[in-house]
């Protein structure tokens, strides 16, 4: 190095260690651009906190020997090709062997400058290590010797390869490939342990991945003898701070410089498998000082890997997009797969505490093999529920043959004993319910039967195919058994609706429950619950009127049969305020839920499923009246209750904390409300998967809550997971998904990504049109947003049309008067009156002010709000003479609405 460059250095390293520790990342930062060569000797001095003059010296003198371009002719027998790596205390040459079996090698020799008997020793050191470990992803000790000066070196195989996430990247391996390209490291690192050595410095340039995908690692050049007696050889202890260990794979207990155990590769091994899987570092230092090290290695928990591959990335980092390209899939499904099992894996390997990490590399591997078998994992709780979810994980068809059998066979029992309860013989009620159940069992074993690999070829039938051979079926096997009938009929028709399936499952459920009219009593347990089930069904389709009928004529069924406030009543109570609450008919909703509530209070214990399901009625139907308090109270106890029937993790439970988030969000309290979305979201992976549609509707729900908060990067991606996992899982035709469709067209509307919010919004109306009709209201809904995306362009023919069928739809479908109404009524008088069409705007902006101000005080945000576009017409709003009248008291928030 000539004296002028030098003097560069020396003067770019004096100018940053003057500054302050949190000015000198700006000031490398800007050096690095400019002079990246100055830059790269400078950094590493800095690093150091308070050098000594020996530690300088070192580092200065390796600066110099860095530049030399000078490489020595021969070391020992061996002839230097080229430089092929330089470590910390050491430099690496690729090298010709003449005379020996392997023509080309690796030879370790000590670089210029860090002679030292320390050294040394930690050199031959390395070379006892690599003389006694002998396993085929472990690169290879050749020979060992010492120049004529006694300085040694050793001789290792030539890996040609690349570092290990470079190999995966350029060969755009899946999450799964690279799994099992990690699990041949872990058995190479968990043999080191078996043999007393601990590596200390596993990262991707010390794991090469020959052409042949067979991966080697190297350096062992700072490892730790646990038992240096055991080896036989000279040991020499080395430092774990300053140069001896590299930060960003370093473990809490390295950077502090704490005794070290087998537990600081197993952390290593986790921020590997962290870049692997998500492409992204664990932590993001705030500067490179080692105390800024320390303190995040040591206090900052790393995000899951699932949230990092979604996350935005930082200046230099690969984006979402081009994180999940090189992993072979996309960012949905990238998040999907990372999400639960692999993400409780890694952060296992990454606990701060020691005894919380994997007790062994081994048993780190042996998690990843179970989660490539879809077998429970250890980095989980083993729960019954989520041992049976992997096991459906693995064996689909046969759990699904058996989990209908046992549906099938419990509703035989409900029917037969409904049925025939009140026989005068207890052996004919039992002779006839086992011939029944005979029936059931036989039938679905049929059903379910694997088809024909001619005609199956090689494809296992999926649900609705198999509802669709079963439905034909029934007609022709079931005709002698007509309870049966109806109870399968019944069952199908309860599948068909959770599929989507609207009209099929009204068919079913209408046939099933006038068989059972036909044989059974019109009051017979049976029978209600056919009248309950149709109800449901007839709901879903918009047709309201139906519902209620049907329901008020069960209840007349049961008071003719002396049977009025029983526990079948109270059901069909609990049932009727369903209804009313979609009709918007509130108040009578509250009255009939509290009425299904003081019967079932007087007869069933506090956790019974069907009190504690109408205790969560009346929450909704508080969350309808925005009286969010005590809505609040309500879904607490019903959670309580949930909880001490169920236990944790249960479905119902999962429900219940989404309802609590509920109506936390609306009283603003949104990072109580985004704890238990996040619980529920853990509840459902963990018994559903990951990629269930009922955990796409939990990060709907996050999603929302991220939303209000102005975090739109972080509720965009759940918005699209929770939509791509519903197309997939249940299909175009299910209600859900276009309802899903809105809400991510009105993200995209938020972002201003205007065309795609247009596009999501027209091809969800297309949908809820054909499922549901023109005057439901989801329909009604997605017309009000669309007509917000035109107004916001000032496309005011077209709003004002939106307005307009939601409006006709709304009114056909909700009571006079309804709060929903004022919504297009505002701004179809706000797009009127800028219009100067006064005329038109003056009557929508009175009837929304007059139905607001029904529910309103005087002076709220939504009243303003109509007032002001009343006088842009110069109308004022329509008092009554008499403004003594208060309306009712209103608990929501008036900044935001969901």
């Amino acid at each position: 190095m000539d004296s002028g460059r030098w003097r560069e250095i020396e003067d770019a390293f004096h100018r940053a260690s003057s500054l302050p520790r949190e000015e000198q990342a700006e000031f490398l930062e800007a050096l690095r651009r400019r002079a990246p060569d100055i830059a790269r000797h400078v950094e590493p001095m800095l690093a150091m906190d308070g050098p000594s003059s020996a530690q300088l010296g070192g580092i200065l003198d390796t600066a110099i020997w860095d530049t030399l371009e000078q490489l020595p002719k021969a070391i020992g027998p061996y002839e230097i090709v080229s430089r092929i790596g330089v470590g910390g205390f050491s430099s690496v040459y690729l090298a010709r062997n003449r005379g020996g079996s392997t023509p080309t090698v690796a030879v370790k020799v000590l670089r210029r400058g860090l002679s030292s008997p320390d050294s040394h020793g930690r050199l031959r050191q390395e070379g006892e290590i690599l003389a006694r470990l002998h396993h085929p992803n472990i690169a290879r000790l050749l020979d060992y010797g010492s120049s004529p000066r006694g300085e040694p070196y050793f001789v290792m195989e030539f890996i040609d390869g690349e570092p290990i996430d470079v190999y995966c990247d350029r060969r755009r391996l899946s999450v799964e490939q690279r799994l099992r390209l990690f699990r041949a490291v872990c058995s190479a690192v968990d043999y080191a342990h078996q043999n007393l050595v601990i590596h200390r410095d596993i990262k991707p340039s010390n794991l090469l991945v020959t052409a042949d995908g067979v991966p080697k690692l190297l350096d062992f050049g700072i490892a730790k003898l646990l038992d240096p007696a055991a080896l036989r050889v000279d040991h020499v202890e080395t430092s774990t701070g300053g140069g001896l260990m590299t930060p960003d794979f370093a473990s809490p207990e390295q950077v502090r410089e704490e005794p070290l155990t087998t537990a600081t590769d197993v952390y290593s091994l986790g921020v590997l498998l962290y870049r692997l899987v998500a492409g992204r570092a664990p932590y993001r230092f705030p500067s490179r000082s080692p105390r800024a090290i320390e303190k995040t290695v040591s206090t900052v928990e790393p995000p899951a890997p699932s949230q990092a591959a979604a996350g935005p990335a930082d200046p230099g980092e690969p984006t979402v997009a081009e994180v999940a390209e090189v992993r072979g899939t996309a960012p949905r499904q990238l998040r999907s797969q990372l999400l639960g099992d692999l993400d409780s894996i890694v952060l296992m390997a990454l606990a701060k505490m020691k005894d919380e990490r994997y007790s062994s590399v081994k048993e780190l591997s042996q998690d990843l093999g179970r989660h490539l078998g879809s077998e429970p994992v250890t980095a989980r709780r083993i729960t019954p529920w989520y041992r049976a979810r992997r096991f459906v994980r693995r064996h689909r068809l046969a759990v699904t043959v058996s989990a209908a059998i046992l549906v099938a066979m419990a509703s035989a029992v409900v029917v037969t004993t409904g049925a025939t309860l009140r026989a005068d013989e207890e052996r004919d009620r039992a002779e006839r319910h086992l011939a029944e159940s005979r029936q059931v069992v036989g039938f679905l074993i049929d059903l379910f039967e694997v088809p024909d690999p001619q005609t199956a070829r090689g494809r296992d039938p999926g649900a609705r195919e198999l509802l669709d051979r079963g439905t034909l079926q029934i007609a022709d096997q079931l005709q002698h058994q007509p309870i049966v009938r109806a109870t399968l009929m019944a069952t199908m028709g309860e599948v068909y609706l959770k599929l989507g399936d609207l009209q099929r499952s009204r068919e079913l459920l209408g046939e099933s429950l006038e068989l059972r009219r036909t044989l059974l009593p019109a009051a017979d347990p049976s029978t209600i619950d056919g009248a309950l089930a149709l109800s449901r069904s007839l709901l879903a389709q918009g047709e309201n009127g139906k519902a209620l009928e049907l329901l008020r004529g069960s209840r007349m069924d049961l008071a003719a049969a002396g049977r009025s406030d029983s526990t079948e009543d109270a059901r069909a109570l609990a049932h009727l305020s369903t209804v009313h609450r979609q009709m918007r008919q509130l108040d009578a909703a509250e009255d009939v839920s509290r009425r299904a509530l003081e019967i079932q209070g007087a007869q069933l214990a506090e956790d019974d499923p069907d009190l504690i399901t109408s205790l969560a009625g009346l929450g909704q139907v508080m969350m309808l009246k925005r009286d969010f308090a005590e809505a609040e109270d309500v879904f607490r106890d019903v959670l309580r209750r949930r909880r001490s029937r169920f236990g944790d993790p249960s479905p119902y439970v999962a429900v219940d904390l989404g309802d609590l988030a509920g109506a936390l969000y609306w009283q603003e309290r949104f990072e109580e409300a985004e704890a238990l979305a996040r619980e529920a979201i853990d509840i459902r992976a963990r018994l559903f998967g990951d990629d269930h549609w009922i955990v796409a509707r939990s990060y709907n729900n996050l999603a929302q809550i991220f939303t209000a908060q102005g975090r739109p990067d972080e509720a965009l991606p759940l918005m699209e997971d929770a939509l791509e996992i519903a197309r997939s899982h249940l299909g175009p035709g299910h209600p859900r998904v276009p309802n899903l469709m809105v809400n991510l067209a009105r993200a995209y509307q938020q972002a201003e990504r205007a065309q795609e919010a247009e596009d999501l919004y027209l091809e969800a109306l297309a949908s809820h049109r054909e499922i549901l009709g023109e005057n439901h209201r989801a329909t009604a809904r997605n017309l009000m947003q669309l007509a917000h995306l035109y107004d916001d362009q000032r496309r005011d023919a077209e709003a004002l049309e939106a307005l307009d069928r939601a409006l006709a739809g709304l009114r056909a479908s909700l009571p006079e008067g309804d709060y929903l109404l004022s919504h297009p009524l505002y701004r179809r008088g706000k797009i009127l009156a800028r219009r100067g069409d006064c005329r038109g705007a003056i009557p929508a902006l009175e009837e929304a002010w007059r139905i607001r101000r029904s529910q309103r005080p005087e002076g709220h945000d939504s009243l303003r709000g109509l007032e002001a576009a009343l006088a842009t017409c110069g109308a004022t709003a329509p008092y009554p003479k008499d403004r003594s009248a208060t309306p009712r008291r209103d608990t929501a928030p008036t900044s935001r609405r969901r």
